[in-house]
């Protein structure tokens, strides 16, 4: 008779909990003191003006944009929506990293032809980036105006 082994799981991956501190760190345990310190002894303003957002709440920090520019194009968007991420993405292309650059113009490209509304206007900022930037960036920039120029003609849809 064969038998299969039995492996106990293993769960290597993140598990956040809910913790009330307020009643759940007891007073005089080291977590209820932890607690004390980091809300009222600890001047944490450093941290605070390194991951802190503007007054809309965006981020400048180059890690954050280069992600949140392709979550962007892959939102259900209402039209007003759109044009609020249209507006904003430009200044990203105007980031110093390549990496936010780049996932910037396939953000605008993607949401371009996805809405034809907003492709001349979409267009017409890539041709800016592509003229001015990096050899990498108009490389870039023209296989984006490449397959926004197919979509406006039609043969792709």
């Amino acid at each position: 008779m064969d038998e299969m082994a039995r492996y106990e799981p293993t769960y290597k991956g993140l598990k956040l909990l809910a913790v009330d501190f307020d009643r759940q760190a007891i007073p005089g345990s080291f977590e209820h003191a932890l607690c004390h310190l980091v809300d009222h002894e600890l001047n944490l303003f450093s941290f605070y003006m390194r991951y802190k957002n503007d007054d809309k709440g965006a981020s400048d920090q180059q890690e954050v944009r280069w992600h949140i520019a392709p979550m962007l194009a892959r939102l259900q968007l209402t039209k007003a929506e759109e044009t609020t991420v249209v507006n904003l993405l430009p200044g990203y292309t105007n980031n110093r990293n390549s990496i936010v650059k780049t996932m910037s113009m396939h953000a605008l490209a993607d949401i371009a032809l996805r809405s034809h509304r907003l492709l001349p206007d979409i267009r017409q900022h890539i041709e800016e980036i592509s003229v001015v930037d990096t050899p990498a960036m108009k490389a870039r920039g023209k296989k984006f105006l490449t397959s926004l120029a197919i979509e406006s003609h039609g043969e792709r849809l």
